[in-house]
């Protein structure tokens, strides 16, 4: 902190200045003081002569010369190096930053002993007196409201030849100097106060001998002018005083077939308006000054005042434009005109027209409102109230839908447009709610606002916007309502082609489409038509639902330099999305593709295979002839059953049948988590016990490479990818088929980047979940499907992320679902397995005893500021593994205070959740239930299983770590042991445990699909008991928000499958996952 001198306090103050501060600090004035290093700033409060203290600041800045430059700003009416910022500075200098004196009693002591005892000191008698004078400035009359002068001098009565002599003073002098307390003792204090306030508004001067009332303080200080007593209007033979208020009266008098205003105040025929916020008037007859009673302010009074004599045709303006914007009984129509009422409801006009600016030719648009005939601006908006208006020589009465006019008055601004004035301030300025598109813009005027009227004149005309364009402005395109789709199979690939004919010409429209998504990439926000520009002819205006499936092609290709565009096969479902208004030429057989992909009518049903054993659910036999139809086009899909429908033995079904029909010569490959490895061998073994399996795993592995060829179904796992690319990078598999897919949900991750390289005619994904956090999880299956389906990731993440997850954009979302629908196949347990028996989920809230509160609360407090810091240095991205650290500690806190590694969490001996957890599930097994019970923490089952030893409850546990994982799942099935503890990530999938009716998670996880994928370990396809399934949550921590944000993730998903495609999604930004760590 700088450590200034007095020396560095006198080059910054008069000595006079300094002497009152200096009197001010000792008098204990300064009630706080601190001091902002990074600003270098003083600041603090200081009492003064009113009853609330000043708020004053100092800045402390090096000085090239040597000490310190200090400026200071006060809150008092001198505002600037006053004797308040002495007294902080005093303080400040007095080495107590945070100085406080009102806690000192022996500093308040003192001084009160010093006001007791203080004698009355003699009062100076002097030959002199300071006055005020108060007097008019005819030549500013006309000019504002500075017209009433106020002055400030000495009297001097000579006695010996009974006259006075009043002399100015300069003002700033005897304020700021403090000149008066050398030379003039008969300036009074009080005097100084007012002439503060009456100084507070004019700045900084060097000389002033008169200053003007029109500001709040000035009204102020008349006031206390006015108590002094002295006081004089013009000459010392009229003094002021204060006096009663008086009532203001407006009426119109005849002078020579003119109409006069005439302002009169009650009783008083000689005055002035002072022109301060409330209104004072003085008698220059009396010398009485007091309040104007009058609902009209200062400028109004003033105006009136000064209104001139009015013809016939001004009275008309005169009661259009002010007296009808006031009660009659106020302020009356200077001429007695008919009235009618009009009871039209508002109609809204919006008129262009051509005008030269800036010596162009701008179509300039215009906003009025209409109650009948009667015209007027949005203006009328700034007067709610006002409801008479004249129009012909007539007032009208109407009742105004002010709703209404503000609702047009906001759609206006909406569209943008730029204000004339704006442009070019030459024009004239006026009232009217004008706007211009700028030719900077680009394109032709005709084009600009075409475009403009295409995208938003049929939204305002459901408004009941009336329209009036000018004739002569050619604002007309050709509706185009159909086009022409022309179609060239090659294979499995198709070209399209898109035109119209207009006038025997036929238009290419791809190239203008292209330009058009150029100029509009956020077009899915909005259904208007579509406007193509086509050189010198009038444009083209085509119906979005024509060719809305054709533009999101185009947008995901980016460039096309053709007249036509090449596609896979697979882009044939989007063709279906087209209307039939359209004309096709050629692709019959593309044609019906996509009706098939879209409806699956037409899809041929199979027989099962001969050689299957295994009866087919309906659903199942349907799964397997889709499975079927994508490998008769080459097409690719995810079978997105819910966990527990038979994925594998569809796929299964569908290896076999190939088989049995001689579809293919070589293998087919199972990529899966070394947890379903035996899964698929004892399915593969039981139902389709004529497919040759191989299983890649283990050490010895590789002496099967060879023979690879030989086998129906090689079964490795995703960790082997890396390992064995290279041979299995070298064989071309009729099917790439990737058990609990969503294992690739990372597009940049090298596992994911190796798959993808592998070679097959025809690839499949089986997964419950094919999304669980992001839609970018979903792209990177299709991506390994069907490369480019789905545009690449940046086109992707813009179009579609940007759109659903940011946006909410529900067209979009449609599109989407329209898209993958045809390749994604989902079925849910309530829509297929109506036999299975009820599942019910229970939350229990667990409230935290107060030692394990303090535990969290002292996590939740040190993590919150942790994470906000690194936010705001790094971001949300750079900060992802500190952010998911801290939660880590608030989660294992909730848990039990053992899993926090910190020295205080030792002392903590409750644990709520694992007390309600042993007590839940003591009673269960005396109950005869089978219970499954996930957490994420091994350590935690560690200490479930301690308590589970001390109870003597036998059980069962599956981590990672787990080598006999068939043994252990086959004494929980037999019914050996009642409770089975799984860690989340090692069994939350693959797992047949329909010997379970109740499901435990201890701990909520972020994905619902992961905890929804552990309880149908228990509620599948088998299960003949009702599932009970309860969940953890101990109450006002970050485990309630983890279920919101489940729920979150959830809404996302069903709106991707189709499921619920009216719910919107709400993002996640930092904002929102900063929520998790606040106080509830």
């Amino acid at each position: 902190m700088p450590k200034i001198t007095a020396h560095d306090i006198s080059t910054s103050f008069g000595r006079n200045i300094i002497e009152r501060g200096t009197r001010y600090f000792k008098e204990s004035r300064v009630l706080s003081c601190e001091f902002d290093e990074e600003n270098s700033k003083l600041s603090g409060s200081v009492k003064g002569r009113e009853e609330t203290p000043y708020q004053t600041s100092a800045t402390i800045k090096v000085s090239n010369k040597g000490g310190f430059i200090i400026q200071s700003h006060c809150a008092c009416p001198v505002g600037w190096n006053c004797k308040h910022a002495v007294a902080l500075l005093l303080a400040y200098q007095a080495d107590t930053p945070n100085y406080n004196i009102e806690n000192s009693y022996q500093t308040w002591f003192e001084t009160l002993q010093g006001q007791l005892h203080k004698q009355k000191e003699p009062e100076v008698h002097s030959a002199y007196q300071g006055y005020f004078r108060l007097s008019f400035i005819k030549t500013a009359y006309d000019h504002g409201l500075q017209y009433i002068q106020v002055e400030y001098g000495s009297l001097r009565f000579l006695k010996g030849e009974n006259v006075s002599v009043f002399v100015e003073k300069d003002l700033i002098s005897i304020v700021d100097n403090e000149s008066w307390m050398e030379s003039y003792k008969w300036v009074k204090a009080e005097d100084i106060n007012i002439l503060q306030l009456l100084l507070a508004k004019e700045g900084r001067v060097p000389k002033l001998l008169k200053t003007t009332l029109h500001t709040e303080n000035d009204q102020l200080a008349l006031q206390k002018i006015l108590a002094t007593g002295r006081c004089f209007w013009k000459h010392l033979s009229l003094p002021l005083q204060s006096a009663g208020s008086k009532d203001l009266t407006l009426d119109w008098h005849d002078e020579d077939e003119l109409k006069q205003l005439q302002v009169d105040l009650q009783g008083i025929e000689n005055w002035l308006l002072v022109p301060t916020p409330q209104p004072l008037y003085i008698d220059i007859d009396s010398g009485d000054i007091g309040q104007i009673q009058s609902p009209f302010g200062r400028e109004w009074i003033l105006s009136f005042l000064q209104t001139p004599p009015l013809a016939k045709e001004q009275c008309q303006h005169f009661t259009q434009e002010v007296a009808l914007l006031f009660p009659q009984k106020v302020l009356s129509n200077p001429i007695v005109y008919p009235s009618r009422e009009i009871s039209s409801p508002l109609k809204v006009v919006f008129s262009l027209n051509e005008k030269r600016i800036k010596g162009e030719a701008i179509f300039v648009a215009r906003l009025c409102f209409y109650y009948a005939e009667l015209q007027l601006d949005p203006i009328v908006l700034e007067a709610p109230e006002r409801t008479q208006f004249m129009l012909k020589g007539e007032i009208i009465n109407i009742n105004r839908d002010i709703e209404g006019e503000k609702l047009a008055a906001y759609e206006f601004e909406q569209l943008c447009l730029l204000d004339v004035y704006m442009y070019d301030p030459k024009q004239t300025k006026t009232t009217h709610l004008q706007g211009i598109l700028a030719p900077e813009l680009g394109g032709s005027q005709q084009f600009q606002w075409l475009s403009l009227l295409t995208a938003h004149k049929a939204r305002l005309e459901i408004l009941g916007w009336k329209f009036d364009l000018a004739a002569d402005l050619a604002l007309s395109s050709e509706k185009i309502d159909s086009i022409d789709i022309a179609i060239s199979e090659q294979g499995n690939w198709f070209d399209l082609g898109v035109s119209i004919e207009v006038e025997g010409k036929r238009i290419e429209l791809l190239p203008l489409l292209l330009e058009w998504l150029r100029n509009n990439e956020n077009w899915q926000q909005n259904d208007f038509d579509i406007l193509l520009v086509q050189g010198n002819s009038r444009p083209l205006r085509v119906k979005r639902s024509s060719i809305q499936p054709i533009l999101s092609i185009l947008q995901e290709l980016g460039e096309v330099h053709s007249e036509s565009i090449k596609l896979p096969q697979s882009h044939a479902a989007l063709l279906a999305q087209l209307p039939d208004i359209n004309n096709w030429i050629g692709g019959e057989h593309i044609q019906a593709l996509a009706n098939k992909l879209t409806t699956f009518k037409g899809i041929q049903e199979v027989q099962v295979p001969s050689s299957l054993c295994a009866t087919l659910r309906d659903y199942q036999l349907q799964g397997l002839n889709w499975l079927l139809f994508l490998n008769e086009y080459g097409f690719s899909g995810v079978l997105a059953d819910d966990m527990g429908l038979g994925k594998t033995v569809q796929t299964l079904a569908y290896l076999l049948y190939k088989k049995e029909h001689n579809m293919c010569t070589e293998p087919a490959i199972v990529i899966c988590p070394t947890s379903l490895i035996g899964n698929w061998l004892n399915e593969a073994h039981k139902f389709t016990p004529t497919l040759k399996v191989l299983v890649l795993h283990g050490v010895d592995r590789h002496q099967h490479f060879d023979s690879i060829l030989q086998y129906d179904l090689v079964i490795t796992t995703y960790p082997l990818i890396g390992r064995d690319f290279k041979h299995l990078n070298e064989i071309v598999f009729s099917d790439l088929i990737l058990d609990e897919a969503q294992t690739i949900k990372n597009p940049l991750a090298k596992m994911t980047k190796s798959i993808k390289q592998l070679n097959a005619k025809c690839r499949l994904c089986l997964t419950g979940t094919p999304m669980e956090n992001h839609l970018g999880e979903l792209w990177s299956l299709f991506d390994f499907l069907m490369p480019g389906f789905l545009g690449n990731y940046t086109t992707f993440n813009r179009v579609y992320r940007k759109g659903i997850e940011g946006e909410g954009n529900q067209q979009i979302q449609d599109w989407l679902i329209q898209k993958t629908q045809p390749f994604l196949l989902r079925r849910t347990k309530d829509e297929v397995a109506k036999e299975l028996p009820e599942k019910t989920e229970i939350i229990h809230k667990i409230i935290l005893p107060n030692d394990q509160r303090t535990l969290y609360e002292s996590i939740r407090i040190t993590m919150e500021a942790k994470v906000r810091d690194l936010l705001k240095e790094k971001g949300m991205a750079r900060s992802r593994i500190e952010f998911l650290d801290a939660l880590l500690k608030l989660r294992q806190a909730c848990c039990d205070p053992r899993l926090v590694k910190l020295e205080h969490a030792k002392e903590v001996k409750s644990s709520a959740k694992l007390d309600f957890l042993m007590n839940m599930v003591s009673e269960m097994v005396e109950e005869g239930r089978r219970i499954l019970i996930f957490s994420q923490f091994a350590t935690m089952l560690t200490l479930i299983e301690e308590e589970l030893i001390e109870k003597g409850i036998d059980f069962v546990k599956l981590t990672g770590q787990t080598r006999d994982r068939g043994a252990i799942i086959e004494r929980f099935q037999s019914g050996e042991v009642p409770i089975f503890l799984i860690s989340l990530k090692a069994g939350g999938v693959g797992l047949n445990l329909t010997a379970a009716d109740t499901v435990i998670h201890y701990d909520p996880w972020w994905n619902p699909a992961v905890e929804n994928q552990a309880t149908d370990r228990a509620y599948r396809i088998g299960q003949d008991k009702p599932v009970f399934v309860y969940k953890l949550i101990c109450e006002q921590t970050v485990e309630e928000r983890v279920l919101a944000l489940q729920a979150r993730k959830q809404k996302l998903a069903d709106s991707v499958y189709g499921k619920d495609q009216n719910v919107k999604y709400a993002p996640d930004n930092s904002d929102a996952l900063l929520k998790l760590f606040e106080r509830y």
